[in-house]
């Protein structure tokens, strides 16, 4: 590519594209990700012995160095940040939005799994626990707690260690993704590939990621409601289902059609803006806010699982 053909950036807007791509070099040169390796726990239990609990994954020393790069992708303050450089990107590759939206709804894709939870919290909130409240002291009294908390138990804390480090190096793969992009947009050399077996391949064209909310709409009947649960994703759902539908105050009558839910889910596939709709009557003697757990299977194999809070008197 020419520079002619580079698109006429702010200075400050070039300035977080190369900032990202500094990052990226250094996140590349790393030992986490150049020597790549295996992350998980092993649980030894024999009768009558105490249970033997061992996690696999990097050193604490090279991967804490490895987060200090990839920490500056991740703030939302910091001039490198992975969704910042992307928008900008958006902003002037009208060509490349599909791919870039593809690549951003993977990477949030990567946080927002709750595959597996503790205390409730999903992915995300338990790698902040540790980037904020354990590695990188932010003054944050909260984070701090819930870290210890979570790792004072040594089964937990080998699991949340596990979540933190395999969070970490998918985040960091897009993160390299991203730069691949932004070294052809300006014309600059691109770092070089990974070999397969460096922390695995890294993702040139991600699956598309499939993503199903639910939102309160009116119904056409007075006093009736529509509860649509839509794939705003641009990848497949499939085997939808409604895992939760919890009220969270008071009333002591059902607001869904009875048996209607049961029809319905699962719901074999969700293409994206797809949707699947439940009717709602409530009475006066009726909960009106409702926790609504939905999950689904991502076009990677994933399973997602997704928690909304929706109010019915807020249509």
């Amino acid at each position: 590519m020419t520079n002619a053909q580079v698109p006429a950036f702010e200075p400050e807007e070039l300035s977080h594209l190369h900032a990202l791509r500094r990052a990226a070099a250094e996140i590349f040169n790393s030992t986490v990700i150049r020597a790549g390796g295996d992350i998980g726990v092993s649980i030894s239990a024999r009768t009558g012995e105490p249970v033997s609990i061992s996690r696999r994954g990097h050193d604490s020393e090279r991967f804490r160095s490895f987060m200090i790069a990839l920490r500056r992708t991740y703030a939302q303050n910091d001039g490198a940040n992975f969704l910042r450089s992307l928008n900008i990107l958006s902003k002037w590759c009208e060509e490349r939005r599909p791919h870039l939206k593809r690549l951003r709804d993977s990477y949030l894709a990567v946080l927002r799994s709750k595959e597996i939870e503790i205390d409730g919290m999903g992915h995300e909130a338990i790698f902040e626990a540790w980037l904020y409240g354990s590695v990188f002291h932010d003054d944050d009294a909260e984070l701090r707690k819930r870290w210890e908390g979570i790792s004072g138990n040594p089964l937990i804390g080998a699991v949340a260690n596990m979540i933190v480090e395999s969070t970490a190096v998918q985040l960091a793969h897009y993160v390299l993704a991203l730069d691949d992009i932004i070294a052809e947009v300006l014309g600059e050399e691109p770092l070089p590939q990974l070999e397969e077996n460096q922390s695995g391949s890294r993702p040139a064209d991600p699956l598309p990621a499939a993503f199903v909310r639910a939102t309160v709409r009116p119904h056409r009947q007075r006093g009736t409601l529509w509860i649509d649960f839509t794939n705003e994703g641009e990848g497949e759902a499939r085997n939808v289902t409604l895992d939760a539908f919890k009220p969270l105050n008071d009333g002591d009558e059902d607001v869904l059609i009875s048996g209607e839910a049961e029809r319905k889910f699962p719901v074999p596939k969700l293409r994206p803006r797809e949707s699947v709709s439940l009717m709602a009557a409530p009475t006066m003697g009726s909960p009106t806010e409702f926790e609504v757990v939905v999950a689904w299977d991502d076009p990677s194999g994933q399973r997602r699982r997704e928690d909304f809070r929706i109010d019915l008197l807020a249509v």
